[in-house]
């Protein structure tokens, strides 16, 4: 009976087991989920919540950006997202189109710069919680564009809000 009681008291205080996986990201603003294999963890720049870059030497990364604002802030703020990009002359591909990934229900707009070489894709997805908005930001080279785009919906289909 001691051993049990001992048991029970040690599974009581114990940490939750997603703490010790190292490719779980908690953002800490109501969302976790898990780092895509070929990402590593990068410092996350003014304005974003959390940032992953590809390993080796590509130059694509994903963003996580969080604004603690709902409803009708939440559309400008999305609205002032994009109207920015465009005025930064990327060119958007299409209009934004409706996805859903595991649990988030949002927008993919998808823009390109660049010319020759140094052409890249920009993709935006947003979406909101019960406490904000989101934007993930995945800036990829234009010749890993279809494979860094699969780990970033991958990344989308595993997040959990909290």
């Amino acid at each position: 009976m001691r051993i049990l009681s001992i048991l029970l008291l040690l599974l009581l205080f114990a940490p939750p087991a997603f703490a010790d996986d190292p490719d779980l990201v908690d953002t800490k603003q109501g969302l976790t989920y898990t780092k895509p294999a070929g990402w590593v963890i990068a410092p996350a720049k003014k304005g974003a919540v959390s940032a992953l870059r590809a390993a080796g030497e590509s130059k694509s990364q994903i963003e996580l950006r969080y604004a603690k604002i709902t409803g009708t802030h939440a559309v400008s703020y999305f609205s002032t997202f994009h109207s920015s990009l465009v005025r930064g002359k990327l060119a958007r591909v299409g209009e934004g189109e409706a996805k859903t990934y595991g649990e988030l229900k949002g927008k993919l707009t998808e823009y390109t710069m660049g010319v020759g070489d140094k052409q890249r894709s920009l993709v935006v997805f947003e979406f909101t919680t019960d406490v904000g908005a989101w934007l993930v930001i995945g800036m990829f080279d234009a010749g890993r564009r279809d494979e860094d785009l699969v780990a970033l919906e991958k990344l989308l289909g595993g997040v959990a809000t909290k």
